[in-house]
């Protein structure tokens, strides 16, 4: 494992990462070398760090959860679940669309709406509902199923169609449905702590210096349109037990309502392309290696599951620069050795 961190670490120059591998027999190595920030203290294995859109696979879990029980089904149309959507052109989208980013919805929220929520601040709540009728009163993109287009979006409405279908906070469903069964102990929803005792955020442009992102009063994983997304925040070592227990359904688990987030929905993406997605899960080698990389714009995180070696690894960086590409090819080939 030294030797990993110490290649990552030399790669990226990050002021802190951490990684962790995992079997189907359990946790095994769970390591973090750096700095919390440049000059600060040292990060811990007990840090939090910010995991991003590694969450959309913790949505799509609890929400096949939710249907396993019969409460909800794939097939359920945003229209039927969201009264205030019935007359939308996004009405037939179905829940499985929106998991799969097949729904014709942008990727995010007008960057307008989030810089005024940002700047002017208001209630989280108030201004994620006006965000999400702005975005049901457009146009889809391309007609709902037919293409592939990743949405912040699509998993921001799956949430609230779950919430509202069960007839409980999606928080909750999630600690549920997820967070208990897999082990995590310490995730929640929200931003790491902002004292100095947990990894900050950085990010570096252009091959200059990592700078410190600071945050504000207000941040963009307080909306609930959002949250569904990616708002993660957890222990490296709850990181690896959540992935840990999706290796463990992917490999023996079959009939377990999770196991079906695992298969690709519909064609390829783009053409000739050599992966798939699924529900929370980019698919590839015919299902053998299930993925998914997340990021804040200063932070950076990625989770693997080797199906057919039986193994995963969990990682995770306190900086993101945009130089790595999305999400940094050398990073993954050097995780993808360590596994």
């Amino acid at each position: 494992m030294e030797a990993v961190l110490a290649d990552l670490a030399a790669m990226t120059g990050v002021p802190a990462l951490g990684v962790a591998r995992f079997d189907l027999s359990g946790i095994g190595d769970v390591a973090v070398t750096g700095l919390r920030r440049a000059g600060g203290a040292a990060a811990t294995l007990d840090d939090f760090w910010h995991i991003g859109s590694c969450g959309k696979s913790i949505t799509s879990a609890m929400i096949a959860s939710v249907v396993g029980a019969g409460t909800l089904h794939f097939t359920d149309r945003l229209g039927a679940l969201l009264p205030d959507g019935a007359a939308s052109r996004f009405a037939p989208v179905t829940l499985q669309e929106l998991l799969s980013h097949r729904a014709g919805l942008p990727s995010n929220p007008a960057w307008w709406r989030l810089a005024a929520y940002m700047g002017l601040g208001g209630d989280p709540l108030a201004a994620s509902e006006s965000m999400a009728a702005a975005l049901l009163r457009r146009a889809p993109d391309a007609p709902p199923g037919t293409r592939f287009h990743y949405s912040n979006i699509g998993y921001g409405f799956a949430g609230v169609m779950a919430s509202r279908a069960a007839g409980q906070s999606f928080e909750d469903l999630v600690r549920t449905h997820v967070i208990e069964p897999s082990g995590m102990k310490r995730a929640y929803y929200g931003i790491p702590p902002q004292d100095g005792s947990a990894p900050f955020e950085h990010r570096r442009l252009l091959g200059s210096k990592w700078r410190l992102v600071r945050q504000g009063a207000r941040a963009v994983d307080d909306l609930p349109i959002i949250r569904p997304s990616g708002s993660v925040t957890c222990t490296l070592g709850d990181f690896a037990a959540y992935g840990r227990w999706q290796l463990d359904i992917a490999c023996g688990q079959p009939n377990h309502p999770v196991a079906e987030t695992h298969l690709p929905v519909g064609p390829p993406p783009l053409a000739q392309a050599e992966w798939r997605y699924g529900m929370g899960w980019f698919v590839e080698e015919d299902g053998r290696r299930l993925s998914h990389s997340g990021s804040t714009g200063g932070t950076f995180a990625h989770l693997l599951l080797r199906r057919d070696l039986g193994r995963g690894l969990a990682f995770v960086a306190n900086g993101f620069d945009p130089g790595w590409g999305l999400p940094g090819a050398a990073i993954l080939q050097r995780l993808e050795q360590a596994v």
